[in-house]
């Protein structure tokens, strides 16, 4: 009859109160970690540019390019899909730029920015997660188009 009053008193479990918070915790850590590692990633193409149009004639050259994965959450507060310009001197110019980026030989964006001057920009975009292959690179190709003048260069940015 004393072994039913005691576990009636809340007795139940046979381990510690100590150990039961240790293991609370170690449960939560693991939830998290799981949680953290089960978040789907989105590639994050970056590419900085220098454009120079003086003497009037326009040069357009990739100075670092990146590839990133960065958590879901984090990108849906992101325009994704859409390239989009990141810094570049506060001066309205002449200068357009194209923005094209394909993978396996699919178009995924294609942006015209307008009225660009001289100076270094970071063209960046965000996709949802999608099935890469390491091998199989993703193009950017640019134009920079200035008074009748077209310059093109691309790179190829590995995931």
């Amino acid at each position: 009859m004393h072994e039913a009053e005691r576990f009636s008193e809340g007795e139940q479990s046979m381990i510690p109160r100590g150990q039961q918070g240790a293991a609370l915790t170690i449960v939560i850590i693991m939830l998290g970690m799981f949680i953290v590692m089960s978040t789907p990633l989105c590639p994050t193409l970056s590419v900085t540019l220098a454009i120079d149009t003086k003497p009037w004639t326009p040069t357009l050259s990739v100075t670092s390019f990146s590839f990133e994965r960065i958590p879901l959450p984090a990108a849906l507060v992101i325009t994704r899909d859409v390239p989009y310009l990141v810094g570049g001197p506060p001066t309205v110019g002449e200068a357009k730029l194209s923005f094209t980026v394909s993978y396996k030989n699919v178009l995924l964006s294609d942006k015209v920015f307008a009225s660009l001057s001289d100076g270094t920009y970071q063209a960046r975009v965000v996709y949802f997660p999608r099935s890469e292959e390491r091998e199989t690179p993703y193009v950017v190709s640019l134009t920079l188009v200035f008074k009748g003048q077209t310059v093109r260069t691309s790179v190829n940015i590995f995931p």
